[in-house]
């Protein structure tokens, strides 16, 4: 597939079918590389994050390639390590025909001087515990591993993210 360049803007409600349909395409390839897979298209959390305007899309010749949001606290996962210095970096799923494009690293700067723009220093962001490949592929984009910690089954967590082990991950710009 030929794309020509990447942008990035908030998703809205037209979004939500195609946003949806990406955590379907995750769960297809999570399955093919034998990881931990989501339950769900998460389609709830998804229409609040668009609603609340923290949810963003990254196109490519007027398609969506890639989802992803940002929180400005999560202290559910976080705890005392939330001081409002940070923007929380969560549910990023790029389409499987495009991975190997880069489109974290476009992701990564893009929220890097969203970052700067809103005077935060940090980017942090979680992911299972019982996926190392995933957590190396951050840490090869300078995220450093803070610790680790069990999600709480509480209704403001994705039902993909609730009850599990994970690792918490922070780059500082």
């Amino acid at each position: 597939m030929v794309f020509n360049s990447f942008n990035i803007s908030q998703s809205t409600l037209d979004d939500l079918d195609v946003a949806c349909w990406l955590y379907q395409d995750a769960i297809k390839y999570q399955k093919e590389k034998g990881f931990p897979l989501y339950k769900t298209d998460d389609r709830h959390n998804q229409e609040r994050h668009i609603k609340n305007g923290c949810h963003f899309k990254v196109t490519s010749n007027n398609k969506i390639i890639a989802i992803f949001n940002i929180q400005h606290q999560d202290p559910l996962v976080w705890g005392i390590r939330d001081k409002g210095d940070a923007f929380y970096l969560h549910g990023v799923l790029v389409h499987s025909q495009f991975k190997g494009k880069k489109i974290f690293k476009f992701i990564l700067d893009w929220v890097i001087n969203y970052a700067k723009s809103n005077n935060r220093q940090i980017i942090r962001l979680d992911t299972w515990a019982d996926n190392p490949p995933l957590e190396n592929y951050y840490k090869k984009h300078e995220f450093k591993v803070i610790g680790h910690v069990h999600i709480p089954d509480a209704e403001e967590i994705s039902p993909n993210c609730r009850n599990n082990r994970v690792v918490l991950m922070e780059y500082t710009i």
